[in-house]
């Protein structure tokens, strides 16, 4: 069996065709790179804490900013999931971003000065 190709079959093609490259386009536009690049790092952020569920990384964390208040209390904290394979999945409590490693070093410092830990990150 034949199939014929109708100039509707062509056109159709011709506009999803057109429908790809356009959204691929506003996509590179919108996020400055191709939609599976790589992200570059935009800073630095500051892991303060890292706990098996989420839950207990967001309460760990509201006790470390009553624990030390001039270093944490008006920083709001980014929960991100990290699956380290054998070791299962934690969650770490992150602050920043900042906007130079310095930066980041000096919040660190002030924090372990408090009698807290961190670890200084890039962003990605």
């Amino acid at each position: 069996m034949m199939l014929a190709l109708t100039s509707n079959h062509l056109k159709q093609a011709l506009i999803w065709s057109c429908a790809v490259a356009a959204l691929c386009s506003l996509l590179f536009v919108l996020y400055g790179r191709a939609p599976n690049a790589p992200k570059a790092p935009t800073g630095y952020i500051v892991q303060v804490l890292s706990r098996q569920n989420e839950a207990d990384a967001r309460a760990a964390f509201k006790a470390l900013q009553s624990k030390f208040p001039s270093v944490l209390g008006s920083r709001a904290p980014l929960i991100k999931r990290a699956d380290l394979g054998d070791k299962g999945i934690y969650y770490r409590a992150i602050v920043g971003p900042f906007d130079t490693a310095a930066t980041a070093s000096e919040f660190c410092t002030d924090l372990k000065s408090a009698g807290g830990q961190c670890v200084i990150q890039r962003d990605y």
